[in-house]
């Protein structure tokens, strides 16, 4: 199963694995839950079915005769839309703002793409035009996440600016 960075527009990961009661004892369910995330909607649809198709090849791989009974375990899938994809034009008026904020305290800002979810995609996904700042946080989702005071400050001086000016 391809997981992790696919490409440049797409990941996926089984993050969550449950089940069984001891470990000497053959679960009879177990739970998977993972994710797949794309910036182009085919490439999700895609990798998608690319991961349930491993886990349904899987099962058939690994079917057994057992006193003349073929025993193989069900797949059972179910998909659900997190986070609508997100993408705010780059002549958009906010990003035109927060460019004129960021100008206004001497820096300059890196316009791209975020891999992640959040209620920017929410209120996008609702008509609502809504950008993501990056906060200058270090290793993130890692035992070793972090982000510093000063960049903190700087990011409440940038959003200050920005609300100055709308």
């Amino acid at each position: 199963m391809r997981l992790g960075r696919v490409d440049e527009e797409t990941s996926a990961n089984i993050g969550l694995i449950r089940g069984g009661q001891a470990t000497n004892i053959i679960p009879n369910r177990v739970i998977l839950e993972g994710e797949a995330r794309s910036h182009d909607s085919e490439k999700l649809v895609r990798q998608t079915e690319h991961m349930v198709t491993c886990l349904e090849e899987a099962t058939r791989e690994l079917e057994k005769d057992i006193d003349g009974e073929t025993v193989r375990a069900q797949v059972k899938v179910e998909v659900l839309a997190d986070y609508p994809l997100m993408a705010v034009p780059r002549d958009s008026a906010l990003i035109a703002l927060v460019e004129e904020a960021s100008g206004a305290l001497g820096r300059t800002i890196a316009v791209q793409a975020a891999g992640g979810g959040s209620d920017a995609n929410i209120f996008n996904g609702g008509g609502i035009e809504t950008l993501i700042l990056g906060c200058g946080m270090q290793h993130v989702h890692t035992l070793n996440e972090s982000v510093s005071l000063d960049d903190m400050v700087r990011v409440s001086e940038l959003l200050v600016e920005v609300l100055r000016r709308a």
